[in-house]
Parts: structure tokens; C-alpha cells; sequence
């Protein structure tokens, strides 16, 4: 069976990756999980869909596999996802149910019937509503968070839809396995074809590098604006933006007028203006004025009495005027 890792890089460096397989996700190979399915990207543990054991088998970072939660409503399981509660969500191919699974790997059903036979691809979008691919009605059916379904998108450029992803601007990728495309869905339901043919024989499993929002604030008496490097951010304008994981983002302050720069708060990572994106970060930038020819550091309350002082004498100073101490009588 072929498996072949492809990619595309979006012009943002945004990255999507796909495998071609006649499965719905990537197989892991080891002995009890003979057709495992694993969606889930992210920390330790792994959690893997054993097709042909109808279970789903939780593994950590050393590769120990324990059953997290195996028979009931799975019925040779494949799409797995899961919410911003932790509770896990599974597509089965054969009884047509998306079971959720709470953390201690109780199962309920969570929907079943009605559009999603054969649920082989989950994803969730922003807003907590899950996307099931169903390979036998060619659709893509929205589900909320009481279970109720509508059809997102249906026929067109799918045929047998198998893996799903969101971008971080809100658009669904579909993996369409019988025709060899991946298919771009906006939030409208609206297809169109992002990539077909070459490699994409057997379309399976699709995938984003996850991605983390940037935000830029400005704060103090003085002005000014902040870039970044990879482009993104340019505040004043435009103060959050979303990065793959692991990038490095090089902050630089440009001054406006007399303005000095003061320094960065926020996030502890933001104490350079370079941040790493592993999780949503928010950096503050402060700009001040200079006070008598001395920069104040305006981020820094505590100094900037003896800071005055000083800029006060330096001010006499210049004037000519000598300042005299008396002593005591």
C-alpha cells in the first residue's frame, strides 16, 4: 500500500501535509494495532483508532501502549479528533456513530444516522462545531455541540471525502479519495479544487502544522510602531497574527517623533522582541519621551523620581545656577 508524505507550503508558510492511502489516516505499525489510525497532534500521550480491534489505544512517549477504551459503540473506528475539553471524539465506518469519549474513556454517542455514513475524517473549527467526512454520501456534514447535523457540502469535486483540516483563516481542506484532489471549502460551503493528480492516488489523511497567534500591544506616552520578522505583524495596523509552531518571531520597534523605546513586557519570552511560537503569546512594547535630554524608562515607575532629579539639576545646570547645600547650625 502506498503511503506517500507529501506537502504544500501556503504563501504565509503555512504548511499542509497529506498521505495517499486507501486508509483514512496514517498507519502505525505494531502488532496490536494491525490498521491504527492517528489524527492527533499535539503532546503525549498518542491516541490511535485500531480499525480491526475495535478499539482505541492510548500510547506515550516511550511507545507503551495501554486500550483506553475498546467494544461498545466502536465499530471498526477511524477518524479521531478531539475538543477544548479533552474529550475525544471517533467516526466509525461500519455503524455510522461518532462516539465521544471523556477522559476517563467512558463512551457516549455523540451523533448517529442521518447523513454521516461511513464517518471517516473529524475536524473541528474554531467556533467547537466537529466536520465529519462521510465516505459513503460523498458530504461534508457540520455537527454542533448538541449533535444536531446539517450537510456543510456535498458531491461536486468530492468523491469518498476521507481526511479533513482547517487553515487558521477558517477554510476546510478535503481529502477526496476517489479522484485524486484535495478540495478547498470555504465557510460558505463553497468548493473549489486546491490540488489534484500528480502524487494523489488514494487520497487519506490531511494534516496543518499547528499554529499560534502573536499579539503585539503598544503601551507608555510615546509612540511608535512594531514589525516582525517573518512578516505578519505591523502595529499600529495590524497586531496579531498567526504562526506555524516553533517559528521564531524577530519584533522590531520603530520610533515616531522625539519617542523612545522603553523596553518589552508581556509574555516572559518577550523580553528580547524574539518569541517562539509554542503557545499563544501577547508581547507590549513601551514607548516614552525623553525628559530633560535623559530617557526615562517608562516601564520602570520606580525610578523615575531619581530620574527627574537628576534631569532637574542637569537643567540648573546649564542655566548657570549653583546649587549650595547649607550646613547645619
Amino acid at each position: 500500500m502506498n503511503k506517500t508524505t507529501l506537502t504544500h507550503t501556503f504563501a504565509k508558510g503555512l504548511r499542509l501535509f497529506f498521505t495517499t492511502s486507501l486508509l483514512a489516516a496514517l498507519a502505525l505499525s505494531v502488532a496490536s494495532v494491525p490498521t491504527a489510525q492517528a489524527y492527533i497532534c499535539g503532546n503525549f500521550p498518542l491516541y490511535a483508532a485500531s480499525y480491526n480491534n475495535h478499539n482505541i489505544v492510548k500510547v506515550d512517549s516511550g511507545g507503551n501502549q495501554t486500550v483506553f477504551t475498546t467494544g461498545g459503540n466502536l465499530d471498526e473506528p477511524q477518524g479521531l479528533a478531539f475538543d477544548n475539553s479533552g474529550n475525544l471524539y471517533v467516526g466509525n465506518w461500519y455503524n455510522n456513530k461518532v462516539v465521544k469519549v471523556d477522559a476517563g474513556g467512558n463512551q457516549s454517542i455523540f451523533t448517529t444516522g442521518g447523513s454521516i455514513a461511513g464517518s471517516i475524517g473529524l475536524a473541528f473549527d474554531s467556533s467547537g462545531d466537529l466536520y465529519v467526512a462521510s465516505l459513503g454520501n460523498d458530504n461534508i456534514v457540520k455537527v454542533d455541540s448538541g449533535g444536531n447535523q446539517t450537510v456543510f457540502t456535498t458531491g461536486g469535486n468530492i468523491s469518498e471525502p476521507r481526511g479533513l483540516a482547517f487553515d487558521s483563516s477558517g477554510n476546510l481542506y478535503v481529502g477526496s479519495g476517489n479522484n485524486n484532489k484535495v478540495v478547498k471549502v470555504d465557510a460558505g460551503g463553497n468548493q473549489s479544487i486546491f490540488t489534484t493528480g500528480g502524487n494523489l492516488n488514494g487520497l487519506g489523511a490531511l494534516a496543518f502544522l499547528p499554529w499560534y497567534t502573536l499579539t503585539v500591544n503598544t503601551a507608555g506616552t510615546g509612540t511608535g510602531t512594531v514589525t516582525s520578522s517573518p512578516t505578519g505583524i505591523n502595529c499600529g495596523a495590524d497586531c496579531t497574527e498567526d504562526y506555524n509552531t516553533g517559528t521564531v518571531v524577530t519584533l522590531t520597534p520603530t520610533l515616531a517623533g522625539d519617542s523612545v523605546f522603553a523596553g518589552w513586557s508581556g509574555d516572559a519570552d518577550c523580553s528580547d522582541g524574539q518569541v517562539t511560537m509554542d503557545a499563544d503569546k501577547t508581547c507590549t512594547a513601551t514607548f516614552g519621551y525623553p525628559v530633560g535630554g535623559i530617557v526615562v524608562p517608562v516601564n520602570k515607575l520606580g525610578l523615575v523620581a531619581p530620574w527627574v532629579g537628576l534631569a532637574t539639576l542637569a537643567g540648573l545646570a546649564a542655566l548657570g545656577v549653583v546649587v549650595v547645600r547649607r550646613r547645619k547650625p
